[in-house]
Parts: structure tokens; C-alpha cells; sequence
């Protein structure tokens, strides 16, 4: 909160405390951008704290420096912002006046400490000084957790058991991230054979989830009527992963549905079938099934109901969720991806130990180095590496976590360290159906892969719904690893199926890179072309020249790969 009445002069004592601090010694930039809004705000012309004017007078950038494609001032406001939350969690804790960088702007903000106390008693998020455990965010939905629970109760023929999952902001009186309460009605006469089993399997299972710090199994008491069980859990809960078996002539089956429990409306519904006639399908591959569909459902519809909030209203873990990439809910433009980052940015500055915004960070900024020639900055790579690495020491053992580190590492070009975070994310969640298929296929980025692998990779194409969004990765995957053998024309099916769901950069240059392989340069460069306004600094040369380099670097057999964009490259320079 602004407060006019702080002197000058006390501003100033506190600009200088932070200024002498280890982290600002140590950046230059940071410095020298704090002290130039400061002495703005001061000398009363904050309204000239424009990214231009920043950039010319702070940082040294030339007359023709252009904000819209330099982002310099946008990523050093990100960092100063996490910078100063850093130094008031640690040395300048007890400051009599705080510093800070609203969000949205470059106009510092000024507030004396029993404003600010105030202020984050009742809106911040407690910040631990010591690292923490698996911490992930409470709509990021464990997907061993659910699916498991799911089977086991479909198991026992339960007419209409459910997973109540608590995926809004955390409030005091919830006792973790993610909270999983089972309950029933009566059970359908042809299954209690199965029930003692099914108990006996639940209870095993809830003891291994027990051990992720971010799960928490509720049982209800066994006096509980269904109507006492909705009144205790409705208002903690934002949507209900329901499930119940049928018996056909078929054989049996879980129907699972997602809905929204403050709506009252149904999100997504799928059913799995447990047995083929008399034979039972092997309960692992149906638990697999389920997750494959129901993370991405549950992590989407959260999303879409967090969209159009305010971000600055919304908790460190909330604005993770709508940072974190996923198919479905993403949007294919440069700007959706920046405010991705600046969403990131925000949770880091309102929880610094919070891991997995950290980790999504990095993967955000790797990411748009590799699609936009701009963003590929000396600066964005630091800041990447360092938010790669605080994540993980942050959150060693929180899957969310590792993947998007494993992802930062792939976009890096670091190849042998994306495949080792991917299986240590497997070690944790055997069931996480993309980590899965990234240690499947990433080792041959650059190289051709064995029929083997291709046949794999197919078939878990195939396992996935038709409507599961996942599949534009596997699909695009798919076009990959076909065009690295030469097979251009499945190549090119795949990858327009791909598109049909979904498309990026890496997509598109690739469906391109296709096109011209195939002689049809001119339908190239029009798919390149239809990309200008999302993404308008969208380049051959920059794939040729960078991307593909930097993730082939680390592969003997890279070259032919390279030759594709690189012949793209050629073609599209007269065009």
C-alpha cells in the first residue's frame, strides 16, 4: 500500500539498505534499475517510467532500442521483483519502510512496516525460511492419487463412490494441497464379494500416498450420511472426480466424470473397461488409462476457472497453475506465453520458496528462447538456470516440479539432463503417462529412432482418448520422429493432425520443414506466414541457426536433421 506521507529521506535510507545487500552488490542492472524508478518516483515523474525510457536511461540501450522486441526491462522487472521479496524475507525483514515493484508497471511502490505487516497478515501466503518438501499446487491433481482410488472403489462395485479434491486457495483450516475423501452408497449386491479385498487394496494404497507431504486421505466416519458428508466437504471442494461401475454383456466397466462443484455442472465423462467379457483387464493399465485422461481434465477446467481473475488477487499457488503449461487451456501467441512468465514471476514474488513456480519459470523462459529470436537473451538464460536450480533445491521431490525442470533442460539443449529429471519423475509417479512418453522418444530428437520405439509411441498415441488434448504432443511427436527417418509423408500426417488440435512454433517450423522436404514450399511458407500475428518474430533461420543447433548438440547423429531447417531456411529467403 502507497503511503505520500513517508519522507523522502526515509525512502531514500531504505533504498540504500537494500542496495548494500549481497544480492543487489552482486547485479549491477538490478541496482541501477531500482535506483533510477526510485529517484523517479522521488522527483515526482513516475509517469516517465515507461520500458523505453528504462531501458535508454538504466540500462544503456541505444536511441533505437525497441521494447516490443527486446524484453530486457520486462525480465529485469521480474527479477528485481523476486529480488526484493528475497531481501525482505531475509536481511530486510525489519525494515521501517518497504520498497516494492507493483505488478503491471515500473512505478515503485512505498509503504511503511506497520502498513505492510498489516497487508500480509491478511493477504500473503506465510513464507517458511527453510526449503520445503513436495509442495504442489492445489489444482494440480496427483494423478496416482485419484486413478488408484478410482479403481480400487470400481473394484468393490461401488454404485457411487467419489474423490472430492481441493484445488482452490489454500485456507487455514485445510491441512494440505490436495485433500481425497472417499465415500459410498450402497454397495450393488453382485460386488460385495470384492469389497473386503477392495478395502484391504484402499488401505495400502492411501499408506503410499501418505507419503507425499501434499496428500492427504479422508475417510468419512462410518455414521456419515451421504447429505452430513456434502454439507462438511462442499465448501472446501472445487470439483468432484466421480466413479461407479456397470456390468454389461460386454463386460464391466468405470464410468469417471469431472464436474465443477461450485457450478453444479458436468466438465468431462469417460468410461474403462475393467474386464473384456469374463476376463479381468489388468488393473495397472486401467489406472494408467485413467490418469492419462483425468490429470489433463482436472488441470485444465482449473485453469479455465481461474482465467479472468485478477492475478494480483490470486495465491502463489493458483498463479502457478495458470503459468503452467498444458494442452487444452494454452493459447498459441508470444503474448499469452509473456504473460505466462509474468504470471510465474508474480507467485515467485508472493511465495520466494514456493519450487514450483520457480521450475515453471525456467521452463518458460527456455521455451521462448528456443521460438523467439528475441527472447533468447543472455539475461532470460541466467534467469532460467538459476530458476531451474532453485526450484529443484526448493522442491527435490515434487513431480511437477522435476518435469518442468526436465522440460527447461530439453528446450536448453541439455538432452542427457532432461532424460535423467523425466525418469526421476517416473521414479516418483510410475503413472505420469507424459514423462512416460518424453523418456521414450527424447533420446532421438536428433537421431532416428528403431521401429520399436515408433511402434510404442503409436500405440500410446492410440491408448488416449479422442478428445484428450495430450494428443497433439504425441501426435506432433509422432511427425518428429518420422521426419528424422525420412518419412515424409507420415511425417506430414501426423503433424496436420497435430495441428487440428493444437500448434506452436516448434510445430509449425516443423510441419514447414515437411513441406519443403515434400516440394511444396509455397504451402510452407503460407503456414509460416498465418503465424505472423501470434508470433511475429517467428523465423526459419532462427531454427536453423539456434534452436535445432542447441538441442542436437548433444547427438552424433544431428546433421540431417539440421539439413531440414536449414533447407527451410533457404527456401523461405526468397519468399
Amino acid at each position: 500500500m502507497q503511503n505520500t506521507t513517508i519522507e523522502p529521506e526515509a525512502v531514500k535510507d531504505a533504498l540504500q539498505r537494500i542496495l548494500k545487500s549481497k544480492r543487489f552488490v552482486s547485479s549491477q542492472n538490478l541496482s541501477n534499475f531500482l535506483q533510477y524508478i526510485v529517484d523517479r518516483k522521488l522527483a515526482g515523474k513516475a509517469r516517465d517510467l515507461k520500458a523505453y525510457s528504462i531501458a535508454i536511461d538504466a540500462f544503456g540501450k541505444p536511441a533505437s532500442f525497441d521494447p516490443q522486441s527486446d524484453p530486457i526491462v520486462r525480465v529485469h522487472a521480474g527479477r528485481l521483483r523476486t529480488a526484493l521479496s528475497e531481501y525482505y524475507a531475509g536481511d530486510g525483514a525489519d525494515d521501517p519502510v518497504r520498497i516494492t515493484v507493483p505488478t503491471g508497471g515500473y512505478v515503485p511502490a512505498f509503504a511503511i512496516k506497520p502498513e505492510f505487516d498489516s497487508e500480509e497478515a491478511e493477504a500473503a501466503e506465510p513464507v517458511s525460511r527453510k526449503p520445503i518438501g513436495p509442495a504442489p499446487p492445489p489444482r494440480l491433481v496427483s494423478t496416482p492419487t485419484l486413478v488408484a482410488v478410482l479403481f480400487c472403489l470400481a473394484a468393490a462395485g461401488l454404485a457411487y463412490p467419489f474423490v472430492a479434491l481441493l484445488l482452490s486457495g489454500a485456507s487455514d483450516d485445510r491441512p494440505n494441497a490436495i485433500v481425497v475423501l472417499m465415500r459410498t452408497r450402497p454397495q450393488q449386491p453382485q460386488a460385495e464379494a470384492s469389497a473386503e479385498q477392495s478395502t484391504r487394496i484402499l488401505r495400502k494404497l492411501g499408506a503410499i500416498l501418505s507419503r507425499n507431504e501434499a496428500v492427504t486421505i479422508r475417510y468419512p466416519a462410518s455414521n456419515d450420511t451421504a447429505e452430513r458428508q456434502a454439507d462438511r466437504t462442499s465448501d472446501q471442494t472445487d470439483f468432484f472426480v466421480s466413479g461407479w461401475t456397470e456390468t454389461t454383456e460386454a463386460g464391466e466397466k468405470l464410468l469417471v466424470e469431472l464436474s465443477n462443484s461450485r457450478t453444479n455442472s458436468l466438465v468431462w465423462a469417460r468410461s474403462f473397461s475393467l474386464s473384456d467379457g469374463d476376463q479381468k483387464i489388468d488393473s495397472d493399465l486401467v489406472i494408467k488409462k485413467i490418469a492419462r485422461e483425468l490429470h489433463t481434465q482436472i488441470f485444465g477446467a482449473s485453469i479455465r476457472a481461474l482465467e479472468g481473475r485478477d492475478p494480483n488477487t490470486l495465491s502463489a499457488r493458483q498463479l502457478f497453475v495458470l503459468a503452467t503449461w498444458i494442452p487444452g487451456p494454452a493459447k498459441n501467441s508470444l503474448e499469452w506465453e509473456k504473460e505466462r512468465v509474468d504470471l510465474a514471476r508474480l507467485a515467485i514474488a508472493k511465495s520466494p520458496e514456493f519450487g514450483p513456480a520457480h521450475s515453471t519459470l525456467a521452463d518458460k523462459l527456455a521455451y521462448l528462447a528456443a521460438v523467439d529470436g528475441p527472447s533468447d537473451t543472455a539475461d532470460a538464460a541466467a534467469e532460467a538456470k538459476a530458476s531451474a536450480l532453485r526450484a529443484v533445491e526448493l522442491a527435490p521431490g515434487d513431480v511437477t516440479t522435476l518435469f518442468n525442470v526436465a522440460q527447461f533442460h530439453w528446450h536448453s539443449g541439455n538432452l542427457k539432463d532432461s532424460i535423467r529429471a523425466m525418469k526421476r519423475v517416473l521414479e516418483l509417479d510410475p503413472n505420469h503417462g507424459l514423462a512416460g512418453f518424453f523418456v521414450l522418444v527424447y533420446p532421438y530428437t536428433c537421431a532416428d529412432a528403431p521401429d520399436d520405439v515408433v511402434t510404442a509411441a503409436i500405440s500410446f498415441d492410440e491408448s488416449l482418448g479422442a478428445d484428450n488434448p495430450i494428443r497433439w504432443v504425441t501426435l506432433t511427436w509422432l511427425g518428429w520422429l518420422h521426419l528424422n527417418r525420412g518419412q515424409f509423408e507420415r511425417a506430414l500426417e501426423a503433424e496436420k493432425r497435430a495441428a487440428n488440435i493444437f500448434q506452436i512454433p516448434y510445430t509449425v517450423m516443423r510441419h514447414a520443414a515437411i513441406l519443403n522436404q515434400l516440394a511444396r514450399a509455397d504451402e510452407a511458407a503460407v503456414l509460416l506466414q498465418s503465424q505472423k500475428d501470434n508470433w511475429p518474430n517467428i523465423d526459419p533461420a532462427h531454427f536453423s541457426n539456434v534452436t535445432m543447433p542447441r538441442l542436437c548438440r548433444d547427438s552424433s547423429h544431428g546433421e540431417t536433421m539440421l539439413g531440414f531447417y536449414r533447407d527451410l531456411t533457404k527456401a523461405m529467403a526468397g519468399k
